[in-house]
């Protein structure tokens, strides 16, 4: 079931309280409507009635799509520099709503799920773009990598994500976003062969897929944001 709670926050710019729908769970199943507007970013913006301004705020939800085989747990972007203690409560959770420690009917409604944790809208709406558009998400990481090491050398911006966003004329397109609203700073086109290539590369891309596969957080940012030691 989806839950939706009201919740207000002050407009940044008139100072306002604005009351909205906040996402607490969403069930793509009964509510496809909802999986359209994370999708296209009308989920999760609101419009101060005062002065007009765009208003945006993060997620913090479960998703579910049982005929697409998808549960994924939403955090805000702002926490995504501790993905590792976030990827630990995640399976906590999933243990409990579908895995090991749920009850028996519920884990044999879950088979076949692929548990997923996310930071911030633009991540979430990735995942379900990547399900739509028949790629691996995996592989999908593991070609951004390759994207970055053959394209122009630039520092990459801790501060930015980049996601997938769309298709046209046989190439995927990736963007430089702002992980909180989506806003795209740069973006680059990567020939669906690339992603072909890398998918099948066999050895030569083992090391990153196994930091990858069999992961809840499959994300450049498990390996980008790794802590470094004490």
């Amino acid at each position: 079931m989806s839950i939706l709670a009201e919740a207000t926050a002050a407009c940044p710019t008139c100072g306002k309280q604005v009351a909205f729908d906040c996402p607490a769970s969403v069930n793509a199943d009964r509510r496809p409507d909802l999986r359209a507007g994370i999708l296209d970013g009308s989920l999760f913006a609101e419009t101060c009635r005062t002065c007009g301004e765009n208003l945006m705020f993060e997620p913090n939800l479960t998703y579910l799509d049982i005929g697409r085989r998808q549960w994924i747990l939403a955090r805000p972007s702002e926490e995504r520099g501790a993905w590792e203690t976030a990827e630990h409560e995640a399976a906590t959770v999933y243990d409990l709503a579908f895995g090991p420690d749920a009850a028996p009917a519920v884990r044999k409604l879950g088979d076949g799920l692929l548990p997923r944790l996310v930071f911030g809208w633009p991540a979430l709406a990735e995942k379900l773009r990547c399900q739509e558009m028949g790629l691996d998400d995996v592989a999908l990481e593991a070609t951004k990598f390759a994207a970055l090491a053959e394209g122009p050398m630039r520092e990459i911006n801790p501060d930015l994500d980049l996601r997938l966003t769309g298709e046209a004329e046989g190439a995927m397109l990736l963007q430089w976003l702002d992980p909180s609203d989506g806003v795209a700073v740069s973006s680059l086109r990567v020939p669906r062969q690339v992603y072909v290539l890398v998918k099948g590369g066999g050895e030569a891309w083992a090391p990153l897929n196994a930091r990858l596969a069999g992961q809840m957080y499959v994300d450049i940012g498990r390996v980008l944001r790794v802590k470094a030691p004490a």
